[in-house]
């Protein structure tokens, strides 16, 4: 089964939440909504579970159109960021509760039901206490069994981690997606502003901002191949480094120039290869971007040299401050005089202030995208 969104868009008075949308979702995959806050994230759940209504557009399920249909004829199952679970209901009758209400099943499937989803979620030893006795993490998997229970075709999920602390939210993505997908004949359509969980958890993404998508596609080629500067920020964690450059023609050579690192490179065939540029031209203004994830870091020249890395280009600069990660750091450099990148090193490392350091990054790993038009116009993955 198929669920697509075909032209949707919303109007809240003068604000346009979904600017004409369209979307596929394939049942036994799992679609994310990516972006910011106010993206139209939620305002798509929504009109997918019929809470809202698209000013233009249709919903398609199966050759059915439900776009008139009220939410109660859809088949969707809603999990909320906020968990929605009632208070004063044990976690069995919580997650009993929309097969309850629907007045179809006996005593003895909706036990049965409660029990199977319980044990696939890791909550039966919880069923008879209350919200108020649990975790986030165990109010989280609640939400989610009690979606799963009912017969929907379509699950929605609305940023379900946001709320949790990230001890928590790590164990949970390594989770989530082996239980989402537990069922092989849902349609799943998760929405998060987190790109990492994004990468976690989807097989599929569209990258909404400000209600446009921007683009769509498998998860791992859409994160290797963004179309555009707006992409290759967003859907970056840490945030892609930026700087602005030339790409020229010098000596039956082509060079990139990265200005605020005071920079030049020459390209290899690879990268003339596979850029999408106008060889013709023999100058041209372009932004260059180099994930903090790609650099590798030194405390010295002769710490570089030791490693024995070939083929590299190699800066020096000091360290203007430091962040933890998780299990990982953060290290923010300044580089010449404006110069400033971000590296990120797998490991927990007490970093000093303005400690001189020797960064490094593999050439064929740098995105070129047209200054003017912010367009990507190489990246390490691109296949002519």
């Amino acid at each position: 089964m198929k669920l697509q969104l075909n032209h949707v868009s919303k109007w809240y008075k003068n604000v346009k939440a979904l600017n004409d949308v369209s979307i596929e979702c394939e049942s036994g995959k799992i679609t994310a909504l990516f972006g910011p806050a106010g993206s139209g994230k939620t305002t798509l759940l929504k009109i997918i579970a019929g809470l809202e209504r698209p000013d233009n557009g249709k919903i398609i399920f199966g050759d059915k159109d439900i776009t008139p249909l009220p939410p109660h004829h859809r088949e969707v199952a809603f999990v909320f960021q906020t968990y929605g679970l009632f208070p004063h209901l044990t976690v069995y009758d919580n997650i009993a509760f929309p097969l309850k209400v629907t007045k179809k099943y006996s005593s003895s499937e909706i036990d049965k039901r409660v029990k199977e989803v319980a044990d696939i979620l890791k909550i039966s030893d919880v069923l008879q206490k209350y919200p108020a006795q649990l975790s986030g993490g165990q109010r989280q998997r609640v939400g989610i069994a009690r979606a799963l229970v009912k017969d929907a075709k379509i699950l929605l999920l609305d940023e379900p981690l946001t709320n949790l602390d990230y001890k928590i939210r790590e164990t949970m993505r390594g989770e989530l997606r082996k239980i989402l997908l537990s069922s092989k004949d849902k349609v799943v359509v998760y929405a998060t502003p987190d790109p990492i969980e994004a990468l976690s958890i989807s097989d599929y993404i569209n990258i909404l901002i400000h209600g446009n998508l921007l683009q769509s596609g498998e998860t791992t080629n859409v994160y290797n191949n963004p179309r555009n500067i707006t992409v290759a920020q967003f859907f970056s964690y840490p945030p892609m480094n930026l700087f602005n450059g030339s790409l020229s023609y010098e000596n039956n050579s082509w060079m990139l120039n990265i200005h605020e690192i005071k920079t030049s490179i020459k390209l290899n065939e690879k990268v003339i290869r596979n850029l999408s540029a106008d060889t013709s031209t023999k100058y041209r203004d372009v932004t260059v971007g180099i994930r903090p994830g790609d650099f590798m870091f030194f405390l010295s020249y002769e710490e570089y040299e030791r490693s024995k890395k070939e083929g590299l280009v190699t800066l020096s600069g000091k360290v203007l401050t430091s962040e933890v990660l998780g299990s990982e750091t953060l290290i923010h450099i300044r580089i010449a005089e404006k110069g400033r990148i971000s590296v990120l090193i797998p490991e927990l490392r007490p970093i000093e202030l303005e400690l001189p350091v020797v960064i490094a990054f593999n050439p064929l790993n740098i995105y070129i995208f047209d200054k003017k038009s912010g367009e990507l116009i190489y990246s390490p993955y691109h296949i002519p």
